[in-house]
């Protein structure tokens, strides 16, 4: 995963890069998941469908859509217009979270400091909801800022290290607001063909 964050009154950028690793797990008898898959190639997902769970909070994802390459700034990106991907082929999201809180700090000066934190997990399942995989507990490096950003996206990036069969799966990833201990869910339907 990669963060940017770029200011308002000028531009200050991080990048944190965490690679994450999509851990499929083994099943007993490959045919088995292979018939859990449906052929949906007559009516692709749009990249845009979205569902998500605030855990009752204002913390939300403004935008979450599949993208076609690393974005290269807050709202500088090239949309993917279906959720349809080869095996073995990457997954990219481009992730805005609004809501988030921060953490008072002071350089070494007595300036003040603004810190924002997040964690992330994801699993993948079949339409019906059985958990094929996933990843928990992403440790990522906190933003450190002189002011109160805003513009904050998330590149979230998932390698298929075993391609996945073809058919339809579900990835719900989770982001949470360290600061706060909010979190939100959101649901990504797609299709590998």
């Amino acid at each position: 995963m990669k963060f940017q964050l770029l200011g308002l009154q000028n531009t200050i950028s991080y990048v944190i890069v965490i690679s994450t690793v999509l851990l499929l797990f083994t099943l007993i008898n490959t045919e088995s998941w292979a018939s859990q898959a449906n052929d949906t190639s007559s009516n692709p997902i749009p990249s845009s469908a979205i569902s998500y769970n605030t855990n009752n909070n204002s913390f939300y994802p403004a935008m979450a859509i599949f993208v076609t390459s690393e974005p290269l700034g807050y709202g500088i990106y090239n949309e993917r217009a279906v959720a349809l991907f080869s095996p073995g082929e990457t997954i990219l999201t481009y992730i805005e979270p609004v809501g988030f809180s921060y953490k008072n700090l002071t350089d070494i000066n007595g300036k003040p400091l603004y810190s924002i934190n997040f964690g992330a997990s994801f699993t993948v399942s079949s339409p019906e909801g059985t958990i094929l995989g996933g990843q928990e507990d992403v440790p990522m490096e906190g933003i450190l800022s002189h002011h109160m950003n805003k513009e904050i996206f998330i590149p979230y990036t998932i390698t298929q290290s075993t391609p996945f069969p073809a058919g339809d799966y579900v990835i719900t990833y989770n982001i949470t607001d360290e600061n706060s201990g909010n979190s939100f869910d959101f649901n990504k339907n797609i299709t590998i063909s």
